[in-house]
């Protein structure tokens, strides 16, 4: 699978390679996320109202079920995980500081 990249309100954050999670500080506010495909899709992209001091987490599932005519030929959708799963996601981080 293609690694697609993240974008916030049209910004590119960072791009997500399969297996891994990242974490990321922002300002309390309202942010629309998407995630690099060929063409637009349903489901690939979330508006979410930050507040301060709550976190929030989205993944990326990738299908290879995007049109033949695009290279990569996947389309990949942005999520909410389960609640049950954000533990495990985010044990494995290590802070490595501002940026």
């Amino acid at each position: 699978m293609d690694a697609p990249m993240i974008y916030a309100n049209g910004i590119p954050i960072t791009v997500s390679q399969q297996g891994t999670a990242f974490y990321r500080d922002f300002d309390p506010g309202t942010y629309a996320f998407s995630v690099q495909n060929c063409l637009p899709t349903p489901g690939t992209d979330q508006t979410l109202t930050l507040d301060g001091g709550n976190e929030f987490a989205l993944e990326v599932q990738s299908a290879d079920n995007g049109p033949t005519d695009c290279m990569p030929s996947q389309i990949s959708y942005l999520r909410p995980p389960a609640a049950d799963m954000l533990a495990e996601i985010f044990r494995p981080l290590v802070y490595l500081g501002p940026k």
